[in-house]
């Protein structure tokens, strides 16, 4: 009397089997989901790890391996130290006041030997210290990284001064300028209303 097996599934394709060994079908595909689950495990951390060590590689200078060296980031904050002499002595207590474009900021005075240390943006600054009725300019001083500015130069402040540096050189801070001091549609008497304000103080 001749027998034939039942059909049966295999993982290897949807069709029926005629073979009549036994078989699990379910086991195997287990099985195969296991073994290639870790096999795509292993390949992604081997990846993970070439990715690392290649961006370590980039990083790396020639001949410092192990140290990083970044550029500086555009917002890094940068330490100016500034110093101002007058007749040949310090100016103690003088005001420094800083205009980079985003109005007139009152940073600080200076210390009894004439120096002050401030901290500053990467930016462009017209920077001004006041001893008294005296005033030093200096214009459009470009910070990038740590520096020291001096002023020596002082003459006698005015109301003409005083504008002349709200005014300021960045296209910013002369727009201010005008927004606050013109009175007419064409902003040409602005620099006069300012001097005109401050003269009658």
């Amino acid at each position: 009397m001749v027998t034939s097996a039942k059909p049966r599934l295999t993982a290897d394709s949807g069709c029926a089997s005629t073979t009549g060994e036994p078989e699990d079908p379910l086991g195997r595909v287990a099985l195969a989901a296991a073994t290639g689950s870790r096999a795509a495990s292993s390949a992604n951390a081997v990846g993970s790890v070439g990715k690392r060590s290649a961006a370590r590689r980039r990083l790396e200078p020639a001949g410092k391996q192990g140290t990083v060296e970044l550029p500086p980031r555009p917002n890094a904050l940068n330490s100016v130290r500034v110093t101002g002499t007058r007749d040949d002595g310090p100016t103690a207590d003088a005001q420094l006041t800083a205009n980079c474009g985003d109005g007139l900021r009152e940073i600080g005075d200076l210390d009894a030997s004439g120096t002050l240390t401030a901290v500053f943006p990467h930016a462009t600054c017209d920077l001004r210290v006041t001893d008294g009725p005296y005033v030093s300019l200096r214009r459009d001083v470009a910070i990038a990284g740590d520096m020291a500015v001096e002023f020596s130069s002082f003459q006698r402040n005015t109301p003409a001064a005083e504008c002349d540096f709200e005014r300021g050189s960045a296209v910013q801070s002369r727009a201010a300028f005008e927004d606050q001091y013109a009175t007419n549609h064409n902003s040409r008497n602005t620099f006069g209303q300012c001097v005109f304000q401050k003269a009658r103080r």
